[in-house]
């Protein structure tokens, strides 16, 4: 891993070496981007949860399925990043890629390297947006001093469960492909594009408008016919301990769900790392 880490820091240097001035600025800019984009969220969150927390416990119940809903949301964009990012390693034909497969490393190291940045990547993703959202939420609702540990845990089993599941699907891809042409690409970018709105749609339906003017015998009916209503998803279970209790009956699934996914995938990878590893170092044509 440590080498793994050198190429990667040699390859920042290396990236840094022309138009040093240039490429600052674009750090810059992205840096800025990020921030405004957490202030954006962080106070957009906070109006709209400071309107819900006057409502008491039918507040409490409209915040808790808004967070579910991010979730499910964010979980797709989360999956989706991991697919292109892994498939792309795994049917890539450039020149980098097959230097390091080449290389006298053990399969599972550089499998798992891969793994790694590729958490990472999901985990200032999801970070950028999951966590200004539970500041705004944390910021109405006051949920006690032990709010950010038990976000953390539901951080921490929120991107394992959506890096394990991105990863064995970018798995699944690359062992049916040789490889990505530019019009796969494109259905690939159009289908993810279609399933998040569709998600979107899903999540967020028309009668949630309703609860702002539903009396509260009406609240109970519309809420229950909400779709993600439902106390067997996993992500009910995360907004579950991130907005009550980390001593909860579900932490322990999770967990286990969280882990297993994970030994199954490492297995997986394990196990299919070096024929795909073969194939993409013989694998000399340039990708469309």
């Amino acid at each position: 891993m440590r080498q793994l880490l050198l190429v990667d820091l040699l390859a920042i240097k290396h990236w840094f070496k022309n138009e040093r001035i240039s490429k600052l600025f674009v750090i810059l800019g992205f840096t800025l981007l990020g921030i405004g984009i957490t202030w954006i969220i962080y106070n957009t969150g906070y109006l709209f949860f400071a309107g819900l927390a006057s409502y008491d416990i039918y507040g409490r119940l409209t915040a808790a399925y808004l967070l579910n809903a991010s979730l499910v949301i964010i979980a797709w964009l989360g999956i989706g990043s991991t697919i292109a990012a892994q498939s792309a390693f795994f049917l890539s034909s450039s020149a980098g890629t097959r230097y390091l497969f080449t290389q006298p490393l053990h399969p599972a190291k550089l499998g798992g390297w891969q793994y790694i940045r590729s958490f990472i990547l999901n985990l200032v993703l999801v970070g950028i947006i999951l966590t200004p959202l539970a500041a705004g939420y944390a910021s109405a609702f006051h949920p006690g001093i032990f709010f950010w540990f038990r976000y953390a845990v539901t951080l921490s089993l929120f991107l394992s469960l959506i890096h394990s599941i991105g990863t064995f699907l970018a798995l699944v891809i690359a062992k049916i492909l040789t490889r990505i042409t530019r019009s796969m690409k494109v259905a690939g970018i159009s289908g993810f594009l279609f399933l998040a709105y569709e998600i979107l749609t899903l999540v967020l339906p028309k009668q949630l408008v309703g609860l702002y003017f539903a009396s509260p015998h009406e609240f109970n009916s519309v809420y229950a016919t909400l779709p993600l209503v439902n106390p067997y998803l996993p992500t009910t279970w995360l907004i579950e301990i991130l907005t009550e209790s980390l001593l909860t009956y579900h932490i322990l699934p999770l967990l286990a769900l969280a882990s297993g996914l994970g030994l199954l995938v490492w297995e997986i990878l394990k196990m299919w790392y070096l024929p795909l590893a073969q194939r993409a170092t013989s694998n000399n044509k340039s990708i469309p």
